[in-house]
């Protein structure tokens, strides 16, 4: 999921070093990756570029295996309403869902994390 939808360094750097790595990873366990957005617009930046699979408002949460969801979600930056309602019902049906750095905050906003041992970012 991407969060934010305006061209950054900090786009390019989620693009390349965050999506593009998990994707990677996913894909070579084995796993087909699904790619949502808000909009259906390709996230571009630089020289990064992704052409996500669908809108979030299209997903349909039962046919997934777990949830990913890529950094950038700082505390000011806009999250869709669908996103969170995805975190939650992914949590709720006992699947994984994995957050790193700002996007802890996310899950932590979909109110899925207490009694849950996680680890987040200091500051």
């Amino acid at each position: 999921m991407i969060v934010t939808e305006e061209p950054s360094a900090d786009l390019e750097l989620m693009l390349t070093k965050e999506v593009g790595v998990m994707r990677d990873f996913v894909q070579k366990a084995g796993f087909q990756v699904v790619g949502a957005t808000a909009s259906d617009q390709p996230q571009v930046s630089g020289s990064a570029k992704l052409k996500p699979d669908l809108k979030l408002s299209d997903v349909k949460r039962a046919g997934y295996k777990g949830r990913i969801v890529p950094g950038m979600a700082t505390s000011d930056a806009p999250f869709p309403p669908e996103a969170l309602a995805i975190i939650k019902e992914v949590v709720a049906r006992k699947k994984p869902v994995a957050a790193q750095t700002g996007s802890a905050l996310q899950v932590a906003r979909a109110g899925v994390l207490a009694g849950k041992k996680y680890a987040a970012p200091q500051g």
